[in-house]
This record gives C-alpha cells, structure tokens and sequence, in this order.
C-alpha cells in the first residue's frame, strides 16, 4: 500500500514540478488567449474557441429612467451588456 502512495506522489511531483519557465509561458499563453477573446468579442461580438467554449455578448438591461430607492431621484440607467459563455457540446457530454 505505501508503494502505490508513493508512487503517486512521484507522479504528482513530475506532472506539477518546480519548473517556474514552464508557469511562466503558460501564464503567458492564457493571458494571450484572454486578450484575443476580449478583443474580437469586443469587436465583433462573439468568439468560439472550438470544443471548449463560446463567449457572445448580450443586452440584460435595456436603458430606462430609475429611481433610487434610498433618496428617491431618478437617474438615468444605461443599457447594460454582459458576455455570456455557452460550453461547447464536446466539452459537456465529456462531463457527463
């Protein structure tokens, strides 16, 4: 029974390791990734990332005259837009 534990923290070991480059370029990666997405869900709208995600964004609020509850003014309230991610087909029946 020790052997097995021990050889799975051996493998934990391998796979996490202290290999600070290897974070580095990961993070480097994802950070990318979030700038592309940011930028053409910006620009246009949507962005698939094929198997794993879709970004789009929509219109929750449409603007309108509120009222503040607290004082009672009125102000006004731009539309609001949020991006909305759907996980692909793929991905989800993987979870399932």
């Amino acid at each position: 029974m020790g052997h097995k534990n021990e050889k799975t923290r051996i493998n934990r070991q391998n796979r996490t390791g202290n290999q600070p480059e290897q974070k580095e370029q990961v993070d480097e990666v994802l950070k990318s990734l979030a700038t592309v997405i940011k930028d053409e869900v910006v620009a246009n709208g949507e962005f698939t990332l094929q198997d794993i995600a879709k970004f789009k964004t929509s219109v929750v609020r449409a603007a309108a005259e509120r009222r503040n509850p607290c004082t009672g003014e009125m102000f006004h309230s731009p539309e609001k837009k949020v991006v909305k991610v759907t996980p692909a087909k793929v991905l989800r029946d993987a979870v399932n």
